[in-house]
């Protein structure tokens, strides 16, 4: 999104969003890391120069040197999710539940997405704003589909695509409190699967929620790791 900023360290990919919220300031191990305590460091100072707190995102036991330095620098792990992943070559996964009405999403919406974001995970305006972002909606990559109960209705739940050939991810799945259980995360689940399978793109991945588990689990993903996000 627009005022973002990525810089390599050693390994270590560190990416300054300008969202709000902390935790989305992540740096994620992209490669070997021969000097992981320099890296992390680097990685700090970073983040303290653009007036952020770093929180690193890592499969779990596959860096065991930098979960060791940060462990040492007083990180904790503050969020742990399984990585699921699906190919979407087959296309047997469950269908759109009828009822919901499913389309993609514009900058028209924008409000009415990050009123979604906010009430179904609890954030502030500032950081669900931050989350969605006016480029997402002219960028050809990225796909936003919304869900609403009923033609011309309000947006009522939301997901975001990646569309990147090798594998889509799946992000920001939400849906408002007040129409859960009806089906619509799955809904908006198979229609991002049925985005990407129109692409093309072999797999589909993503990080599950405890909410999302179960939705995931009968869509066909895979559990391929666990995620942990350590902060300070």
């Amino acid at each position: 999104m627009p005022g973002s900023t990525i810089r390599h360290l050693g390994g270590l990919l560190v990416a300054l969003s300008g969202i709000v919220d902390q935790t989305q300031q992540v740096a994620v191990v992209e490669g070997p890391v021969t000097e992981p305590g320099a890296a992390v460091i680097a990685a700090e100072i970073c983040f303290d120069r653009a007036g952020w707190r770093p929180a690193f995102d890592l499969v779990v036991g596959a860096h065991p040197d930098i979960e060791a330095v940060l462990d040492r620098r007083g990180f904790e792990v503050v969020v742990s999710r399984p990585g699921m992943v699906r190919p979407l070559a087959a296309r047997d996964w469950e269908r759109i539940e009828p009822g919901v009405v499913l389309e993609l999403g514009t900058s028209v919406e924008r409000d009415q997405i990050v009123e979604v974001q906010r009430v179904s995970f609890d954030l502030t305006p500032a950081t669900a704003s931050g989350l969605v972002g006016d480029a997402m909606f002219a960028d050809p990559d990225v796909a936003v589909i919304v869900a609403r109960t009923e033609i011309g209705g309000p947006v009522v739940g939301s997901i975001t695509v990646h569309l990147d050939p090798a594998a889509a991810a799946i992000v920001g799945t939400a849906v408002d409190p007040r129409h859960r259980e009806r089906g619509i995360g799955t809904a908006l689940t198979a229609a991002a699967l049925d985005l990407a399978a129109a692409h093309r793109i072999p797999h589909a991945w993503l990080q599950a929620t405890p909410a999302g588990e179960g939705i995931y689990d009968r869509l066909g993903f895979a559990r391929v790791a666990r995620c942990d996000v350590w902060l300070r």
